[in-house]
């Protein structure tokens, strides 16, 4: 999940994997407590959900969920068609991976809004 609490679009970008979009809305916040707001998918901000991409705009004073899957040993592959299925990114050599994710406005990548991401299998288990 993806949150743009400021007032302005921030275009998000993922290096390696790509992601697919499931849902945008709009974040509100009153005092004391969140609330999410789902976009119609005729939204005028032309989402296209279910799609693959590298790089999504989040709104202002809004939302993007998305889904990666990766090509992990002890994860289960995609079921295509079904947006509850992890998604699936087949790519032998990066088992082990590492990339960086960041706001796509390169002052604010310079200022920290850039992440680096580690995926690992997880440890086998000998207990038994």
């Amino acid at each position: 999940l993806l949150v743009n609490n400021s007032r302005i679009f921030h275009p998000f970008h993922s290096h390696i994997n790509p992601f697919f979009v499931t849902e945008v809305g709009q974040v509100s916040y009153d005092g004391t407590q969140w609330s999410m707001k789902r976009l119609a998918p005729d939204d005028p901000l032309g989402y296209v959900l279910d799609n693959w991409w590298d790089t999504v705009i989040i709104p202002p004073q809004g939302y993007v969920k998305i889904r990666f899957w990766f090509n992990i040993p002890d994860q289960k592959p995609a079921t295509p068609g079904d947006s509850d299925s992890p998604f699936v990114i087949r790519d032998n050599a990066n088992i082990f991976a590492a990339w960086v994710q960041h706001c796509h406005i390169l002052r604010h990548e310079d200022r920290g809004m850039m992440m680096v991401v580690n995926v690992k299998p997880k440890a086998e288990d000998h207990s038994h």
